[in-house]
């Protein structure tokens, strides 16, 4: 019998699937993301996609619909936030994710 060391194992790319591994790390990744997607459900906005593990290591990120919502309302429960007015883009930081909202009257 051969014993597996965890460092032997690699991961294969696919266009179809992104490998994911259950680390602890991604796990608290995950809780944060899907806690943050309830509330914000909650208020009445639209989560459209979910990032926990973004490729450039930082919090997780979600691309929300206003869902015909007040903005403001939005701004103002998140701990920062930027208006990117030529990109048509609004970011916050909402329970510890970032949030992205692509909206065409910033």
């Amino acid at each position: 019998m051969e014993l597996i060391i965890c460092d032997d194992i690699q991961a294969v790319s696919s266009v179809f699937h992104q490998p994911r591994i259950l680390t602890h790390d991604l796990v608290g990744r995950l809780a944060e993301c899907n806690a943050a997607a309830r509330a914000l459900r909650a208020m009445g906005y639209r989560v459209v996609e979910e990032d926990a593990a973004p490729n450039d290591g930082g919090k997780p990120v979600l691309l929300l619909d206003l869902n015909q919502q007040p903005v403001e309302r939005l701004l103002n429960q998140c701990d920062a936030s930027t208006r990117l007015v030529a990109a048509g883009r609004i970011t916050g930081l909402f329970q510890g994710v970032r949030i992205i909202v692509e909206w065409t009257s910033c």
